[in-house]
């Protein structure tokens, strides 16, 4: 599976932004440390590379997508299955959130490295809710080691960074209460988390932003009185849907193991006294993922939407209310349950800054969709499956992958050919070359450098293009 992702990262082509940050635009930016650009100084070097080889680029991100799933996947049965269904989930993640957090280097540097770094802290942490073994050392050198680490996370995306300051608070918090003792590995973690936060928001962006002084005017954080309108808006235009509705596969799986969590629980639920809780917020969950069903099959087929953005953004929140719900009243293993309150108390945390900030995009919810990738390979972990269903989900996944390289094998071979035509036309000596667009270029982010001459100018620079070469755009054309 590694090599097939490392296949498919290969043939990602480099759009948007990448061409600032593999050209010069991005050696100037380092020059000046990113002064007045952003405090994501890890995942702006992360992307400095990435963009400078794309065999390099397709081996990390590999590794990185290949980590992702198995830092989920637990060692207990129904692991082969468990993992199966981690890699489909993947590989059918929506496509507006594909084509920015794993197609765009950009977007990867700056969304999914943080996210397999939470996870990798996630998994050190594990023993806390899973074996009851001692949480944890006081030994110097890891101690200095969980430090730095906790340093470089923090400086890749804001909403991360914010999410791991409460999360580390709350591990030392927990482990001091329960154990009386404070654990010098997490506190240096908690530590690393806030210098490095503390270093990313000294960056003078985030003081121009606030100050509604920021040269890139698309940037910025409500306050005041404004604070609520904007969570408002962001929330019924962006939130309620990005957050649970757009992931079709993801809620499916999601369905299957509430109702088979519910099933397993049964006989506990009808001797409980919140039995009815437990049966409320397991019809709720499961007609909400009905809806986000029948929704995503109205868009894809028929490109309509069968609700309203309030109407959706009040099916979101109240999946999200009776999911807790469910975790508390309907699921009677008690390490099962913490995993998964904490995991959708993340997802909470998590999306909580973005009710303030723009741009609110699809690539600001990557890491709530692992978390919940997360839940669903929880749930599945203590259920008994059928022999048929490993069989059932290698020809989703298989069905899956042939898909994306239906998609992104032909804008592989447009992207080299349209690079060739450009520049075999500057070194013929002519001003003017053709630039085709890609085939289903609606799976690609920024694709064309057509937003101004910035573009075209960051375009031509990443491919040693002559800067007087006027680039002709022109339609795709399939042969």
């Amino acid at each position: 599976m590694f090599l097939i992702l490392v296949w498919l990262c290969y043939i990602f082509p480099y759009t948007g932004d990448d061409w600032a940050w593999g050209s010069s635009v991005g050696l100037e930016r380092l020059s000046s440390w990113f002064e007045n650009y952003n405090g994501r100084y890890a995942g702006n070097l992360a992307v400095l590379i990435l963009t400078r080889c794309r065999f390099v680029k397709a081996i990390f991100e590999a590794i990185c997508l290949t980590g992702i799933v198995y830092l989920i996947v637990p060692k207990r049965q129904n692991r082969f299955f468990n993992t199966v269904v981690c890699f489909l989930l993947i590989a059918a993640i929506p496509k507006f959130l594909m084509r920015q957090t794993i197609v765009w280097t950009s977007g990867f540097s700056n969304y999914t490295i943080p996210v397999v770094l939470v996870l990798i802290y996630l998994r050190y942490c594990y023993s806390l809710l899973e074996s009851g073994d001692p949480p944890g050392n006081n030994k110097f050198s890891t101690s200095v080691a969980m430090l730095l680490f906790a340093f470089v996370s923090a400086l890749f995306m804001e909403h991360v960074t914010i999410y791991m300051l409460f999360m580390g608070a709350a591990i030392v918090i927990y482990t001091f209460y329960k154990y009386r003792k404070v654990y010098t590995a997490y506190l240096s973690y908690f530590i690393g988390v806030a210098i490095g936060a503390a270093y990313m928001f000294s960056n003078g962006a985030y003081r121009l932003i606030a100050s509604d002084a920021d040269e890139c005017k698309y940037r910025t954080i409500a306050q005041g009185s404004g604070l609520v309108s904007r969570a408002i808006e962001n929330y019924f235009k962006v939130i309620g849907k990005e957050l649970f509705l757009s992931n079709f596969i993801l809620n499916i799986c999601i369905f299957f193991a509430v109702v088979s969590l519910f099933w397993k629980y049964r006989e506990q639920i009808k001797a409980s006294r919140f039995r009815m809780i437990a049966i409320f917020s397991t019809i709720m969950v499961e007609a909400a993922c009905v809806y986000s069903f029948v929704a995503n099959i109205f868009m894809i087929f028929l490109r309509k939407n069968i609700g309203s953005i309030h109407f959706d953004g009040i099916i979101t929140l109240l999946f999200c209310f009776c999911l807790i719900l469910f975790c508390f009243s309907a699921v009677f293993d008690r390490t099962l349950k913490k995993k998964l309150i904490f995991l959708v108390f993340s997802i909470a945390i998590m999306t909580g800054p973005l009710l303030a900030v723009t741009p609110l995009q699809s690539r600001c919810f990557f890491p709530t969709y692992v978390l919940f990738c997360y839940f669903v390979i929880e749930c599945f972990g203590i259920l008994k499956m059928k022999k048929q269903m490993p069989i059932v989900a290698l020809i989703a996944l298989f069905l899956a992958l042939f898909n994306l390289f239906r998609i992104y094998i032909p804008i592989y071979q447009v992207d080299i050919q349209r690079v060739d035509n450009v520049q075999a036309a500057a070194n013929s000596g002519r001003t003017e070359a053709e630039l085709s667009h890609f085939p289903h270029e609606n799976y690609l982010w920024m694709a064309m450098p057509d937003l101004g001459p910035m573009w075209e100018e960051r375009y031509k620079l990443f491919y040693d293009i002559p800067l007087n070469v006027k680039l002709k755009e022109i339609d795709y054309k399939e042969k």
